[in-house]
């Protein structure tokens, strides 16, 4: 095949695949088994990573893959080009094989609604009769169930790839795979067992629901290493929600216990294990695994610009950056037209934001807000963006002294420094940022009782490394200013690959958009119906909406717009799961708060880690040895955690009763989407 012919078969193939230095060829070669698709009728034949000299490529070796470009044109011998799937590179294969009618094209009903969900670059096979879907995210392994439709890759694995579009769509989409990926861990797309092969009916001991129960108490028995009924009833009921609540209904009080307490205490009274047997090996490090924020937050023409312009980044990053910026530019409400707006029932909502992406180093935190400044014409200068560094809030008073009615974007590389200053022992800096979330008037006495005030809407955007998150935002900030900025959180894994940015401004024209007052019966359903999303976070996603609308030229916000301004909100119910601030008031309790997070999202299931990992993840070395070993002991004396030694290594890791609170408390808060 020469390279013209290859190119134009790959055209529809996404830039993010073409740009990873991972792929290679392959030959098509006989399979040993000789299953026959019911699909064609015939055996499909095995796509063999090779090289040119017919040797195998290995998914393990980065020095054996090559560029985009150079397997345009396919060898002599060769069949075709494959992309290696790296956890790095923060993509997802979902195979569908034996799907699709090869001659008409028809995809079975089951797996067209998975294809439409994911609604991602999608391409048909090499053998015509199965899709493979692309997308953003990440999956916590490989899954592929024997005989399964449905397999899901994301590492050390080779697809080979036809560039054969589903459709015109060359876009890579990015998902929460979370609920596809247990639907095939359970089994659900791999083929049911002939009857021959099935359990008799004396045999089915599963078909009692009594002994299904008991094997699910004994699995959590096995799980958290405990004889606690309590704990165990909590586990249960945090895992298996909807059977908890069914078997109670269904079988009522024993003992004056709801069933399932009665069937736990039935169980450990037969079944008792040994508590906390001694563990021979110490657990490896689980690197926690985060999703991005959904792009079903994306509304309307920013939604277009940030899928457009600032792709590259995720949209943990990208989303809040815009609309934060964007909210900048909306003009304000003269106060000559406040009778009119009385008259029509509706109101104007405000629409700056603090913003702040969390992430690693090198992530592309403040370059993602750069780009969303470019994109609306901001970026390097303009009159409403502010980069100075302020020392204290009465020195940021002082400097917009005199401003009337601008509004301002304070951005800054790192939002550290000014939480830093927000942290010092009678600093006023808090208190201000606080008001002027709400208020455009603010006014200080400076030195030799110098007064000065400003009338400015303003907006804030800086990231911040996620390692320090905790001691910045700290206890000074609960309740305040931590609750009056929005978060991203970097999905994990992914690399930030710098390139120049784009300067061309858009054009774009917003509008004062006027709002219904419909909008707050809807932000109380949303505060009644979804826990965890409080009434602070609904105003952010309102504010979200209405500078969406402002964009799109909609004079009015109504009930009916508020969709994607749900889902950001739901997002940042999660996110704030992760993003906690540290409410220590001293370092034994500061550094109590950061053990039990940093154990609950590397060793969630109670596995036991050394010490010194611990030590050093949570960067203890800020408080010294002596306060890092007494906040432990202290933990250890409350049953938060547990201390062993495996040979000559000191270990740590979450106690039974501490699993469960967090796994209860997880399921609690409506799907915490970023555990490990």
């Amino acid at each position: 095949m020469t390279t013209s012919e290859t190119s134009l078969r790959f055209i529809s193939i996404p830039d993010e695949l073409r740009e990873l230095h991972q792929w290679c060829w392959h030959k098509l070669e006989p399979k040993t088994s000789k299953t026959i698709c019911p699909k064609c009728h015939k055996v499909h034949l095995s796509k063999a990573p090779s090289h040119p000299d017919g040797t195998h490529v290995s998914c393990n070796k980065k020095e054996e893959w090559r560029t985009f470009s150079e397997v345009q044109e396919i060898p002599a011998g060769l069949d075709g080009a494959s992309i290696v799937l790296t956890a790095a590179a923060g993509l997802v294969c979902i195979d569908l094989d034996g799907i699709r009618d090869p001659d008409t094209g028809d995809v079975e009903p089951k797996y067209q609604e998975i294809i439409d969900a994911i609604d991602s670059y999608t391409e048909i096979s090499e053998s015509g009769c199965g899709l493979h879907v692309f997308v953003k995210g990440t999956i916590p392994k490989n899954s592929h169930k024997n005989g399964s439709k449905v397999e899901i890759y994301a590492d050390k694995k080779i697809i080979a790839m036809t560039g054969d579009a589903l459709w015109e769509h060359s876009t890579l989409a990015s998902r929460d795979l979370s609920e596809l990926f247990a639907r095939v861990e359970a089994g659900e797309f791999a083929p049911e067992k002939p009857k021959s092969e099935q359990p008799t009916p004396a045999k089915a001991t599963t078909n009692d629901p009594s002994a299904e129960d008991w094997k699910l108490i004994g699995q959590l028995q096995k799980k958290l290493r405990t004889n606690d009924a309590n704990a165990l009833e909590k586990a249960f009921a945090a895992e298996h929600p909807e059977r908890y609540e069914k078997r109670n209904r269904e079988k009522g009080v024993h003992d004056g216990k709801n069933y399932i307490a009665y069937s736990v205490e039935r169980f450990l009274a037969r079944q008792p294990v040994e508590v906390a047997p001694k563990s021979e090996t110490v657990a490896e490090l689980v690197q926690p695994c985060v999703v991005d924020m959904p792009d079903s937050v994306l509304d309307g023409r920013l939604g277009e610009i940030c899928q457009k312009r600032l792709g590259r980044f995720p949209l943990a990053y990208s989303w809040g950056s815009l609309i934060t910026s964007a909210g900048t530019l909306i003009p304000r409400f003269e106060a000559s037209r406040l009778p009119l707006l009385a008259a029509s029932n509706r109101c104007i909502l405000r629409t700056n934001l603090y913003w702040c992406p969390v992430g690693p180093k090198g992530t592309g935190k403040s370059q993602a807000i750069e780009q969303a400044l470019n994109c609306l014409g901001m970026w390097p200068k303009h009159d409403f963006l502010d980069t100075y560094k302020y020392g204290s809030a009465e020195g940021m008073l002082a400097h917009l002294d005199g401003v009337s009615g601008i509004n301002r974007l304070l951005f800054l590389n790192e939002l550290g420094h000014l939480l830093e200053k927000a942290t010092i022992e009678g600093s006023s800096f808090s208190f201000v940022l606080n008001d002027a979330y709400n208020s455009d008037d603010l006014s200080a006495t400076l030195a030799k009782s110098k007064k000065v005030s400003f009338n400015c809407r303003l907006s804030i955007a800086g990231g911040l490394v996620d390692d320090i998150f905790g001691e910045l935002f700290g206890s000074k900030s609960t309740g305040g200013l931590h609750d009056r900025f929005i978060f991203g959180l970097c999905p994990k894994p992914f690399t930030f690959l710098y390139r120049p940015y784009d300067l061309t401004p858009e054009k774009l024209n917003p509008i004062i958009t006027e709002a219904e007052q419909e909008i707050w019966d809807v932000r109380d359903e949303w505060v009644n119906n979804n826990p965890g999303l409080t009434p602070r976070i609904a105003e952010h996603a309102l504010r979200v909406a209405a500078i969406c609308a402002a964009f799109d030229g909609r004079n009015v916000l109504r009930a009916k717009d508020l969709g994607p301004a749900l889902e950001f909100a739901r997002y940042q119910v999660r996110v704030r799961l992760v993003l906690e601030p540290n409410p220590g008031k001293n370092p034994d309790a500061q550094c109590s708060f950061s053990i039990l997070g940093w154990l609950q999202a590397h060793a969630p299931n109670g596995e036991l880690l050394p010490k010194r990992a611990l030590y050093s993840g949570i960067h203890a070395d800020r408080v010294g040895y002596t306060i890092f070993d007494r906040a432990l002991k202290n933990l250890a004396f409350n049953q938060e955690i547990q201390l062993d030694k495996i040979g000559k290594q000191n270990v740590v890791g979450l106690s039974a009763a501490n699993y469960v609170a967090a796994l209860v408390a997880a399921v609690g808060k409506n799907e915490r989407e970023v555990l490990p």
